[in-house]
């Protein structure tokens, strides 16, 4: 049994830039990327000839965001040696190692999977602060696990250890941003919700530092690389109580006005929050009948049925454009290329984007209100990455909020594990035909949101929610009219 080329890219250990969520609320969420990014760095570069896992005919696949491939031989010492210790007979080694290998990848995004299908239940039962400092508990267990794994020559601890890092970063990509946009006044929602992004970014150069043979990528500094996670998990279980809780929860949710109001003033720096208060009133007024809300009526309410297929449309739209297979593709591009082109095109892309974002400022309309042409232009520029999560945040009302974001986040992590899967196959059986096949899928996102999918900039979530019911009515009406000759005729 042979691993395929790309085998260890198809379940991405270290959180892609999709993964948004993770980390705004959780300063920077580096503790969980720093153990992905590490033990990425461990799986992908083999280059152990002496091992058991020698694998002649793979050759180490070139990354961008990669440590030196010597930090391998570190976890694959570990695992060998541990097999070695309980070594026994009619059992084939090289194709028992290889099925650790690909459990311990895969079980990440089957644990993403099963987190995402926690996060209604945590944070209605426990609350959105709540749920985040139970989900940073989890992570502590998590990191002395995987610390305990290597002291104690147990490779069951580091897949188990995988599981639950895989659950906590399923439910903190749906949690963080459910939060953040609770919590954030309605002109800069977009802005704050596309902020974590950054902190993705910081979390996965943090990692790659870390993970370094002049820093921590040693033999005594690998275990204390994979428990820094604890480190920090403790710290925000510290900061977190602190926290405002989300005011829409509160007074929605729990009916608790005064704490509410308390947390309004606190979030909004000032006393006068009565049109915000009264905003959340009309809201509980028109929620009534969702307040039972749970995921099987809102898959058979046929009044939110358009809302439960945008869901779907927009998280496959982000993980079926093909964006991920750019990502791997990309550091083969560095010497297939070369440094140059890659230099003067992308340099070259950021000229003419810049021309036409300049085009666009001076052409649009003026606003009375500069903050928000600040706003959009903020939420614009990340791509479709976090965008989706700020749309299904805006689409529905607070009790099946959470239950929205359940079911973006499973699909997510669903298309997530089965890209993961197939697009290896199939990129050994067409080549570079392969970006083809996300074509349609684009085209097909494009043209729904379009057309379906109504502009929530500025507006309030009830706002949302009757306009989408009023464009949901006119789509009908004029699919009737069209019915209505072919029926004369």
């Amino acid at each position: 049994m042979r691993w395929p080329k790309y085998w260890s890219l198809s379940f991405r250990i270290c959180p892609s830039s999709e993964h948004s969520g993770l980390t705004s609320l959780r300063m920077g969420r580096f503790d969980l990327l720093a153990v992905h990014g590490t033990l990425k760095s461990l799986l992908q570069h083999h280059n152990s000839k002496a091992s058991i896992l020698r694998r002649e005919a793979a050759q180490p696949v070139p990354n961008l965001y990669c440590p030196p491939a010597g930090m391998f031989q570190l976890i694959s010492n570990f695992y060998n040696g541990t097999y070695q210790q309980r070594k026994q007979a009619n059992v084939d080694e090289e194709d028992y190692i290889d099925f650790l290998y690909t459990f311990t990848i895969a079980i990440y995004s089957l644990g993403g999977l099963i987190g995402s299908l926690l996060v209604s239940f945590m944070v209605d039962r426990y609350g959105r602060k709540g749920a985040l400092v139970i989900n940073n508990i989890m992570s502590i267990f998590s990191a002395g696990f995987m610390g305990c794994s290597a002291v104690i020559h147990a490779y069951e601890y580091t897949i188990f250890s995988r599981l639950v890092t895989g659950m906590c970063s399923g439910m903190f990509s749906c949690i963080v941003p459910l939060y953040l946009g609770e919590i954030s006044p309605r002109n800069m929602r977009g802005s704050i919700m596309t902020v974590p992004m950054i902190f993705v970014t910081i979390g996965v150069m943090v990692s790659q530092i870390l993970s370094l043979q002049e820093l921590l990528g040693t033999e005594k500094g690998w275990p204390l690389l994979l428990c820094f996670t604890g480190i920090l998990a403790v710290f925000q279980v510290i900061v977190l109580p602190s926290f405002p809780e989300s005011p829409r929860f509160l007074l929605i949710q729990r009916n608790d006005e005064v704490k509410a109001r308390q947390v309004l003033q606190r979030l909004r720096c000032q006393e006068d929050v009565e049109s915000e208060l009264e905003e959340l009133h009309q809201e509980n007024v028109s929620v009534r009948v969702e307040k039972e809300m749970n995921a099987m009526k809102l898959l058979c309410n046929r009044a939110m049925r358009w809302q439960f297929i945008s869901v779907v449309i927009l998280m496959s739209g982000q993980q079926l454009t093909g964006v991920n297979a750019v990502r791997e593709a990309a550091s083969q591009l560095v010497d297939f290329v070369g440094r140059r082109i890659l230099l003067l095109t992308g340099i070259a892309i950021c000229s003419i984007l810049c021309i036409l974002l300049t085009m666009t400022l001076e052409l649009q309309v003026c606003c009375s209100k500069p903050g928000s042409m600040k706003n959009s232009l903020e939420s614009f520029l990340p791509c479709p990455g976090p965008i989706p999560n700020v749309i299904i945040l805006e689409l529905f009302l607070q009790p099946s909020r959470s239950i929205a974001f359940m079911l973006g986040g499973f699909v997510h992590w669903f298309l997530h594990f089965i890209m993961g899967m197939i697009f290896i196959q199939i990129e050994t059986r067409i080549g570079s035909y392969t970006f083809l096949l996300f074509w349609p899928l684009c085209v097909f996102s494009f043209i729904y949101i379009f057309k379906v999918i109504p502009e929530t900039n500025g507006k309030t979530f009830l706002e949302n929610k009757n306009g989408g019911k009023r464009d949901s009515m006119k789509r009908k009406e004029s699919l009737k009219r069209k019915q209505r000759p072919s029926v004369v005729s």
